[in-house]
């Protein structure tokens, strides 16, 4: 995983005569900026995410797996959505994506997204999505020559929040 910067927001507080002098403090923390990393796979017939944090809706699965490229049969937890957000300040929702906590890597099916209307298009070590011919996507190939994207899932922020009349000098 690479870790991006974090986010805070800072919200407005209300005073009124009974709490007029009290000390407010609040911080908000956005945990969506660490990014991760999706391979491009254009043998995939699924998007395959191992993270169930990636997920937005989830609904469990029993008795399904799918085959890796070794032939190796890996069982699938869920299926659900995923939302993506790109480096080019999009969010890529990839509907029907199977939870397989048991891959090495997350995949992002070349089939499934052209059959949702985008193309991807390779050019030397550089790949780019589009959709209605805007790029919405970019990644790169690694030394390997495997392609990839950064994303960043989309995770619940957390907040907290902290009241109470000063102390007086000296008391902690």
């Amino acid at each position: 995983m690479i870790t991006g910067q974090a986010k805070a927001t800072v919200g407005m507080a209300t005073v009124d005569a009974e709490t007029a002098g009290s000390a407010l403090a609040a911080t908000a923390m956005d945990q969506s900026t660490a990014k991760d990393v999706v391979f491009i796979d254009s043998g995939a017939t699924h998007h395959m995410m191992k993270q169930r944090r990636a997920f937005f809706s989830y609904q469990e699965v029993e008795d399904q797996e799918v085959s890796t490229a070794n032939r190796d049969k890996v069982p699938v937890s869920a299926i659900g959505s995923v939302a993506l957000h790109t480096s080019m300040g999009v969010e890529l929702v990839l509907e029907d994506t199977l939870h397989v906590p048991g891959i090495s890597a997350n995949l992002l099916s070349v089939r499934a997204i052209t059959k949702k209307g985008c193309k991807v298009d390779f050019d030397g070590d550089v790949l780019e999505v589009l959709k209605d011919g805007r790029v919405v996507a970019t990644g790169c190939a690694d030394g390997g020559g495997q392609y990839l994207m950064e994303f960043v899932p989309e995770v619940p922020a957390y907040a907290s929040v902290a009241y109470g009349k000063p102390a007086e000098p000296g008391h902690l």
